[in-house]
């Protein structure tokens, strides 16, 4: 991996552990978790009824892919500002 792309990943990384930490901060001030859950489910779905993932470039892929990976991170990563609750069982 270049040092550019090293780089810009430890930037994303931080970017979304600092997202997360705002989101959960702001979040818990603007609804149920049940509303955002819903409002957000629905969000991307109409993001990917428009235009499936099968679509995008490899590079938008990785891009998302790097996304999910950090995302998933904010609950066990020891430096994330706020951990992440694991997601609930599926019923």
């Amino acid at each position: 991996m270049g040092k550019r792309l090293e780089a810009a990943l430890d930037e994303l990384r931080a970017a979304v552990f600092e997202a997360y930490a705002a989101l959960a901060e702001e979040g818990a001030k603007t609804g149920t978790e049940q509303q955002r859950r819903e409002s957000a489910l629905q969000f991307i779905d109409e993001i990917l009824e428009s235009r499936p993932l099968a679509t995008f470039s490899a590079t938008h892929l990785e891009l998302l892919e790097m996304l999910f990976a950090y995302w998933r991170e904010t609950e066990v990563a020891e430096d994330a500002p706020v951990r992440a609750s694991l997601p609930d069982p599926i019923q």
